[in-house]
């Protein structure tokens, strides 16, 4: 009786009473509860990932003028910065060396054409960035036919621009101050091309312009809202773009010629009256002592 006794008390004593409970059946309830757990958790960021996704296909049109437009802001960006370079920091570094050189009477002429420019892409390039974070309504033709009403500034500028590259290249050429101040702005990081280039800026724009209206009319039907928009913004834009690519070509050539007396040594008349730059290439001189040898060639009527 004792035995029984001690051993039942052994056992007792070595089993303790919550064991059933939280033993090896209560751990497997638990981490039976944990699986369900974490399935239920799975689901819920799956399920979550699926709305978040349609979500997303919401906010991003698939609609081609869409993404038309998003070219558009992207190179409007591009361009203000263009701008800037003679707005602002030609601007900026002419007024520090005036009391040295003096008024630059070519420059001061180049900086009253861009101003205005500058100021009209400005409220432009805003109006394009609300309407594709909004894209309500799904056009942008209503956008640039308000825009063009701001054409004379290209008109005009279109008539000047020549004779104030003109007017600078002279200037260049005959005040010793100005060439250095000149060539040391070319230098800084923020003109990241021939500052002659920049000038050539505001009308190589239209054309971008032209084109962007052209892919536009093609991808809408005439029954699309933003069609008519299109096709007045066209006829707008053409009044100035159709003696765009004689002048603008001319411009290119005497920007080109320019260019190329500045970097040759030697040369001081390359630009003259009917003077036409035809092309540049590279080309390979092979000799019996140097062997090849790259020679860079112009050629001008």
């Amino acid at each position: 009786m004792s035995v029984k006794e001690n051993g039942l008390k052994a056992l007792t004593s070595s089993t303790p009473k919550n064991n059933v409970i939280n033993g090896s059946l209560g751990n497997i309830s638990n981490d039976h509860y944990n699986n369900i757990s974490t399935i239920n958790t799975a689901k819920d960021k799956t399920l979550l990932k699926n709305v978040e996704t349609i979500d997303t296909k919401r906010k991003r049109p698939t609609d081609r003028a869409y993404f038309i437009t998003k070219e558009l802001l992207m190179t409007e960006r591009t361009y203000r910065k263009d701008l800037e370079v003679i707005n602002f920091w030609l601007r900026d570094v002419m007024s520090k060396e005036d009391d040295e050189m003096g008024q630059i009477e070519s420059v001061n002429m180049l900086l009253n054409l861009i101003d205005p420019i500058y100021d009209a892409h400005s409220m432009f390039l805003k109006d394009v960035e609300m309407r594709l974070n909004n894209w309500d309504p799904p056009c942008i033709a209503d956008i640039l036919l308000r825009h063009f009403n701001n054409l004379e500034l290209y008109d005009n500028y279109l008539d000047e621009h020549l004779n104030v590259l003109e007017k600078i290249d002279h200037t260049y050429r005959t005040n010793k101050k100005f060439e250095a101040f000149y060539k040391d702005f070319e230098v800084e990081k923020v003109c990241y091309l021939p500052l002659s280039s920049f000038v050539l800026k505001p009308l190589q724009r239209l054309l971008h312009y032209s084109h962007l209206l052209e892919k536009l009319i093609r991808h809408y039907g005439s029954s699309h809202i933003d069609y008519n928009n299109c096709l007045e913004a066209r006829v707008k834009l053409l009044k100035v773009t159709k003696r765009l690519p004689s002048a603008l070509r001319r411009s290119e050539n005497f920007v080109q010629l320019c260019e190329l007396e500045r970097d040759m040594v030697g040369i001081d008349t390359l630009h003259v009256t009917g003077r036409e730059f035809v092309r540049q290439g590279c080309l390979t001189k092979f000799s019996q002592r140097k062997g090849y040898q790259q020679r860079m060639f112009f050629l001008a009527s």
